[in-house]
């Protein structure tokens, strides 16, 4: 698992892909010596965590980058995607421990 601090400068509407799936993104400002600005993405139960958020706030993100291939069934090219997928948001502007949503202490639903 990585971690990044920053700002929040985009906070994106939920989108239901499928009746099985949905997702929501959202965009941080990274505090380095060169700034970053890193799309988050938040899947199935995960996507409430931003309604608590507003554009400005100072966050921590626990997040981990998945990677997957696919194949173009038109021409049998192969393509590589990434996603870097939030698992917990802490909100640094609010008092110690108050702020977290998510499952930072490492106890997530994911399958690996």
């Amino acid at each position: 698992m990585y971690k990044k601090q920053g700002t929040i400068i985009a906070i994106h509407a939920i989108k239901q892909v499928n009746d099985k799936f949905k997702n929501r993104t959202f965009v941080v400002k990274t505090d380095e010596n060169y700034p970053q600005s890193v799309q988050f993405e938040l899947t199935q139960d995960r996507v409430d965590y931003m309604d608590n958020y507003k554009v400005g706030d100072k966050v921590d993100v626990n997040f981990v980058v998945n990677g997957r291939e696919w194949t173009d069934p038109k021409n049998g090219e192969i393509k590589y995607f990434n996603s870097v997928v939030a698992l917990s948001v802490v909100n640094l502007n609010q008092s110690s421990g108050s702020g977290e949503a998510g499952g930072a202490d490492g106890d997530d639903d994911l399958p690996f």
